[in-house]
């Protein structure tokens, strides 16, 4: 490894945490997110701003440019690690492959449902089961809106299920 190479590793390892399971390093910097979708992103040597940390350390390892259509990313699946050995550079395409086969349908539709439920908890009028009930009345949207204290559009909301979705339906997505 060259002195030039080395360097840059050694600032962009400064500023991770390694992991001994996995060997990866972590980086701590700007951009690392705890569901690690932002750009990881560093001072340049050389004064440039927000340069990507991966592409860096590719573009420093390999000296040349990456094409710009490339992309440098991870292969270990922790998507803030900058270790060298761990990362490679693959084009969008197979990117958004990689992206799609991670994130299946019952994983978004979980991640779905905490979020809803967060909120809900947080300054919902409504409960579950008052959900649950509104769907099961015959009674008018006017009728139901004054019984529960919410509009009648919410109450259209609920009947449509646009709101307070079953999220135990498989079927729940089907006719969207």
């Amino acid at each position: 490894m060259s002195t030039s190479i080395g360097k840059l590793l050694n600032i962009v390892y400064a500023r991770c945490v390694a992991d001994e399971d996995t060997g990866c390093m972590t980086w701590t910097g700007a951009g690392a997110t705890q569901s690690g979708n932002k750009c990881l992103t560093m001072r340049a040597p050389g004064g440039k701003n927000g340069v990507s940390v991966r592409r860096l350390v590719l573009e420093t390892s390999k000296r040349r440019k990456l094409n710009p259509q490339q992309v440098a990313t991870y292969t270990c699946g922790n998507t803030n690690c900058v270790r060298l050995e761990h990362l490679a550079e693959i084009n969008r395409s197979t990117l958004q492959r990689r992206n799609d086969s991670e994130f299946n349908v019952a994983q978004r539709i979980n991640k779905s449902k905490r979020i809803s439920d967060k909120v809900r908890l947080t300054r919902a009028k409504l409960t579950a089961e008052m959900a649950q009930e509104i769907l099961g009345s015959n009674e008018s949207q006017r009728v139901l809106g004054l019984k529960y204290g919410v509009g009648q559009s919410t109450i259209g909301q609920i009947k449509r299920g646009l709101t307070w979705c079953d999220y135990t339906n498989p079927f729940l997505r089907l006719a969207a």
